[in-house]
């Protein structure tokens, strides 16, 4: 096995290093100057190193900025701009929020609640799970931190049920990572949509978290759809009914703690702030960043230290890192050489098909980048070539985000490698219900948020 891993970061390297080389022999021209060879021979050496798990995803985070202000390309304040932006620092607080509803049980208390209301059947749980997943998604923005813990909900229910690896135990593990990942199309995240947005810079507005919901929330039964498809090609051979096993979890944390209704409390808070961010005029970062914070002070003291000591410190510092790419590539020019040679090729005026074809973008991507390298080195061109194209670029950036959120192999997003790694899913099963999903959503995009988003003027 180690044979075969070393042999694979052999062929990763040299496959990087030919790249590197690449991109360094093409001749300068007007539009393709030093300037973006240096920068995309940098770029293109990080995000190889992610492709074929070089390097642990900090390394090429810290390395890449540093190499951006080294080789002159930008300033100090320019390369590291991703560490006082506010993607990172709600992704720090999302963490956090993600650790407090765990630690306080508020996290199973609402996750078996979801699934006993739906009937604790197979079907049931499948829905249950999902619409668990929306709840959590809302309360803790998206966290990944929330997500891997809800993996873990998942892992714990195949378990209780006594599921070996098996077609039931893949909807269920599959149903609690994608139940989370899709919630994000219309619930607004600072770990993904905010990195769109932030990698666009200040030439496209960001929505509030109200007008991302106001224009995305056409998208919620896509959740019910996908959920359907589980419950039904996972079907398991002999009928689950786990309603016993969840009413009992539920009784064994009996009622709910000082500590609970204080989440509660601070949970609204945040949300209240997220809705009425354009009205009371404050900055949704401060609304994830400041009321948890609060939560900690005597009196409250619902915080602990254990809260801030587990958050995934690497991952916030891959969301800066990261962010670099695209707040560079503006710099440099990137966006104006791509919008020179992409926009002659799309001749087509028709909304449907240039939709189409940056879903497919995404989608396809996602065999060579990972979603955030992926919005932080694609948004800002894409951007440029939908307005030069006469189209309003959010929408643009909507489907591309979409297409990104489907994938076919776990290898393609680490959070989907993570539920894979519980070994608890067949690939078959994986590929299966995954290409059904994005099968699903290209047509729900399509067929009914097109025609929304031409209806509210989005497009």
């Amino acid at each position: 096995m180690e044979v075969k891993s070393s042999r694979k970061k052999i062929v990763g390297w040299i496959v990087t290093l030919a790249l590197v080389l690449l991109v360094a022999v093409i001749p300068t021209t007007e539009v393709y100057t030093t300037q973006i060879k240096i920068f995309m021979m940098i770029t293109v050496a990080g995000i190889m190193s992610l492709v074929f798990e070089l390097l642990i995803p900090t390394v090429p985070a810290i390395l890449m900025p540093c190499l951006y202000v080294i080789t002159g390309l930008v300033d100090t304040a320019t390369a590291f701009k991703g560490w006082t932006g506010e993607v990172v620092w709600c992704s720090f607080a999302c963490f956090l929020i993600a650790n407090m509803l765990t630690r306080t049980g508020l996290l199973k208390r609402i996750a078996n609640k979801c699934i006993i209301i739906t009937g604790a059947s197979y079907t049931g749980i499948i829905f249950g799970i999902f619409i668990g997943g929306i709840v959590l998604s809302i309360i803790s923005g998206g966290s990944t931190s929330m997500t891997f813990a809800y993996i873990a909900f998942g892992y714990g229910v195949c378990q209780a049920l006594g599921l070996k690896k098996s077609r039931a135990s893949a909807g269920i593990m599959i149903s609690s990572c994608v139940s989370m990942m899709m919630s994000s199309n219309f619930i607004y995240t600072p770990a993904s949509y905010g990195v769109m947005f932030g990698a666009v810079g200040e030439s496209l507005a960001r929505p509030t978290y109200m007008e991302f919901l106001m224009q995305n929330w056409i998208l919620i039964p896509l959740n019910f759809i996908v959920a359907f498809i589980v419950a039904k090609t996972m079907k398991p051979e002999v009928p689950i009914n786990g309603k016993e096993y969840f009413v009992s979890e539920q009784k064994a944390l009996g009622k709910m703690s000082s500590d609970e209704w204080k989440m509660v409390v601070m949970l609204v808070i945040i949300l209240a702030m997220l809705l009425l961010e354009k009205q009371i005029g404050i900055n949704y970062m401060y609304a994830f960043l400041a009321v948890p914070f609060l939560f900690f002070l005597p009196g409250l003291n619902v915080g602990k230290f254990e809260d801030i000591k587990n958050i995934k410190f690497e991952t916030v510092v891959f969301v800066a890192g990261f962010m670099s790419v695209g707040t560079v590539a503006r710099s440099v020019g990137i966006a104006d050489l791509v919008t020179t040679v992409v926009v002659p090729l799309l001749t087509s005026s028709n909304v449907w098909i240039i939709i189409a074809i940056f879903w497919l973008i995404g989608f396809l991507i996602n065999f060579l980048l990972t979603p955030l390298a992926a919005m932080t080195a694609l948004s800002a061109p894409i951007a440029s070539i939908a307005t030069n194209l006469g189209f309003n670029p959010t929408a643009i950036l909507y489907a591309f985000a979409h297409g990104l959120d489907n994938l076919l192999m776990p290898y393609e997003r680490s959070i989907y490698l993570a539920c894979y790694g519980y070994d608890m899913i067949d690939l078959k099963y994986f590929a299966k219900v995954m290409g059904y999903k994005a099968i699903a959503g290209f047509i729900y995009i399509m067929v009914i948020c097109v025609p929304y988003w031409k209806l509210i003027g989005l497009l």
